[in-house]
């Protein structure tokens, strides 16, 4: 009996490697966006806590020196803050497009399968054939014996 060998099983394995490897980044630039996602949330608990502060040092009637730290500190804050924003819409960007790579390659993998599907069952089917064939001669051969 005679093994199936799929002609395009090296296409159809780097396909699947391709994928595997897509999948990957796609999880890296996820991941890079949840750490810039944490930075904001960080960054946002930073500035509440800041300006809390420097109410509470405004209404204890604060040296100016005090005063003018703390507002420079949140200026830095808010412009960090801007910075970590445009940071993600550029992160999320990549993320997407990542995400409709892998769909490219997910399609591409889909067809060699439906392709190798196709082969596989045309070949059982002849295999199918070929056993009722061997098995009829065999009837045939003992019926004439």
């Amino acid at each position: 009996m005679q093994r199936f060998k799929f002609r395009l099983a090296p296409v159809r394995n780097l396909r699947q490697y391709a994928e595997r490897e897509q999948k990957d980044v796609l999880a890296r630039e996820q991941h890079a966006l949840r750490l810039l996602e944490q930075e904001a949330e960080a960054l946002r608990e930073a500035e509440r806590q800041w300006s809390a502060r420097y109410l509470r040092v405004c209404g204890a009637g604060a040296v100016p020196a005090e005063m003018m730290r703390i507002q420079s500190y949140l200026a830095e804050l808010r412009a960090r803050r801007k910075d970590n924003a445009a940071r993600i819409r550029e992160q999320t960007e990549t993320v997407e497009q990542a995400r409709e790579l892998l769909m490219t390659k997910m399609q591409a993998r889909k067809t060699i399968d439906a392709l190798y599907e196709k082969q596989i069952r045309l070949y059982h089917r002849e295999q199918k054939i070929q056993t009722e064939k061997e098995i009829e001669e065999q009837i045939a051969a003992r019926l004439h014996w």
